[in-house]
C-alpha cells in the first residue's frame, strides 16, 4: 500500500509503524498471546489472505442474482468485480499483530458445515471451543 496515505510523512512515521509499534507492545506485554479463529469462520477470514476465498463461496450461493446482475447490468457487475478485486490485493497483504491458532470445531458438527459458516462467528462457540481446549490440554 501507500504508507504515506494516512500519515501524511516517510513511512518511518506513517500507519505500519504504528501497527509496528503495537505488534512490539503487545509481545512485551503478553508475549503468550493469541488470535484463536476458527477456520470456517468467514469475519476473521475477511480480513486475511483468505478473503478472495470468502467472498468467492458466498458470490457461488448467490449466483442467480450474481448472474441476473451481471446480464441487466454489466457495468454495475464490472465496477463490483473491480472493486472487489481490489480489496482481495489489499486484504492478501494483512498480517495478523499477534500469532495466529486455528481452533477445531466439535467433530459432530464439523463434518456437516459449509467451508465457510457465518454460524460458527458467535463468541459463544469461541468460548465453549477454548473452554475444551483448555480442559483437556491447557492453552500452552
Amino acid at each position: 500500500g501507500t504508507p504515506n496515505m494516512v500519515g501524511g510523512g516517510g513511512q518511518e512515521r506513517g500507519p505500519s509503524a504504528a501497527a509496528q509499534m503495537l505488534k512490539e507492545a503487545l509481545r512485551m506485554h503478553a508475549p503468550r498471546s493469541k488470535s484463536w479463529y476458527f477456520l470456517e469462520d468467514p469475519v476473521p477470514g475477511l480480513g486475511s489472505a483468505r478473503a478472495r476465498d470468502v467472498v468467492n463461496h458466498y458470490v457461488s450461493d448467490a449466483g442467480g442474482v450474481v448472474k441476473f446482475m451481471k446480464w441487466m447490468k454489466p457495468k454495475a457487475y464490472e465496477k463490483m468485480t473491480n472493486y472487489l478485486g481490489e480489496v482481495w490485493d489489499v486484504a492478501s497483504t494483512f498480517e495478523p499483530v499477534i500469532p495466529e491458532e486455528q481452533l477445531s470445531l466439535p467433530t459432530q458438527s464439523a463434518s456437516r458445515r459449509e467451508k465457510f459458516d457465518a454460524s460458527v462467528h458467535p463468541q459463544v462457540n469461541y468460548t465453549e471451543a477454548l473452554c475444551r481446549r483448555w480442559l483437556t490440554r491447557g492453552l500452552d
